[in-house]
């Protein structure tokens, strides 16, 4: 890990940042590592341009940077890496300006070759994919390309057949909090185990989102004494879980009133992240005894998978939240014609 020492002003992110692949600070990536170790041993002779796939949050852009510093040492400085985000140039104009550049630039004799990390490659152009095919086989002698992407079939079957694809693994939950675990205790922190639980839910499965939740959640404990599940919940834009059983308990409910009171209190949610919200129902629906009934739990996940796809299109929170409440409520009392 880098060391920062007890700056307060320091992105816990940063601060346990593997810095090398070597490091016991990684988390379940071993076979990667494997792989990258050997590479940063053997770089000269051995590495290929690469492609680093997988979910947010799982290590690819630290690995990217951690082997990057392996092979260059003390030399890596702006003139042997050049880091760039595709999200923020898609084309054509990226491959023949700034990538083409550096990789056409004279080497230097004390590094075996220029480093290019393309983070989010997955959203270049086809276009632009096929320029930078051309630039990865005229720069094989001085530069290779770290490509880091959410999914490696947006990669163009050229570029991927010029890279070894290296897929990282969702974390797995009791990974995420032990090393949540150790950032506590390196921050002398006492984390009350369902707080710790909380934070991987909220986080799920991204690391650095994970993190970040937990430093802003420990930052306001001496606003409000003590650091609660909804507290994590609330900064994060989730349900409260006591609102989120009231919300379920009014599905579930019988009375006159049951269908109303769960459409108003569903609505009461659109402070909260949209999304977050039917990211909740999946994981509390698939603990319900409906989840017994398979064929009303497949339509409700479909539903809930129909909601979040619309969600992701910029619809409506208020309208989706009523449509969505209005489906379930049906599946739940389907031959219920009297409540």
């Amino acid at each position: 890990m880098l060391s920062f020492g007890n700056d307060p002003t320091v992105p816990w992110v940063e601060k346990y940042r593997p810095m090398s692949v070597f490091s016991k600070d990684f988390i379940n990536q071993e076979l990667i590592l494997e792989n990258l170790r050997f590479y940063a041993k053997n770089a000269q002779r051995s590495m290929p341009h690469l492609i680093f796939s997988g979910p947010p949050g799982t290590g690819k852009t630290t690995a990217a940077l951690a082997l990057a510093r392996d092979i260059l040492g003390k030399s890596m400085r702006k003139d042997t890496v050049l880091e760039l985000n595709a999200s923020d140039q898609r084309g054509i104009a990226m491959m023949r300006g700034s990538i083409k550049a550096f990789t056409s630039t004279q080497e230097f004799s004390n590094v075996p070759f220029k480093i290019v990390i393309l983070d989010e490659a997955d959203n270049i152009t086809r276009a632009a994919q096929s320029a930078m095919r051309r630039i990865m086989e005229l720069a094989s002698h001085t530069a290779r390309f770290i490509l880091m992407c959410n999914y490696a079939d947006r990669i163009i079957d050229p570029i991927k057949s010029r890279c070894a694809v290296m897929r990282f693994k969702p974390l797995k939950p009791r990974h995420v909090k032990q090393h949540l675990l150790e950032i506590a205790r390196r921050e002398d922190i006492q984390v009350e185990e369902d707080c710790l639980d909380a934070l991987v839910f909220v986080g799920q499965g991204d690391l650095r989102r994970t993190i970040n939740a937990f430093q802003m959640a420990i930052s306001v404990v001496d606003a409000v004494d003590e650091l609660t599940v909804d507290i994590i919940h609330d900064l994060e834009g989730f349900v409260k879980p006591s609102e989120l059983g009231d919300l379920i308990d009014s599905l579930t409910g019988k009375g006159k009133d049951a269908f109303s009171e769960a459409i108003s209190k569903a609505t009461r949610q659109i402070h909260v992240s949209s999304r977050n919200l039917v990211i909740q129902l999946h994981s509390s629906m698939k603990k319900h005894p409906i989840a017994k009934d398979q064929v009303a739990m497949a339509r409700i996940l479909e539903i809930l998978a129909d909601i979040d796809h619309r969600l992701t299109k910029k619809a409506d929170p208020a309208i989706q939240f009523t449509a969505l409440i209005t489906r379930m409520w049906q599946i739940l009392h389907q031959g219920n014609s009297n409540t």
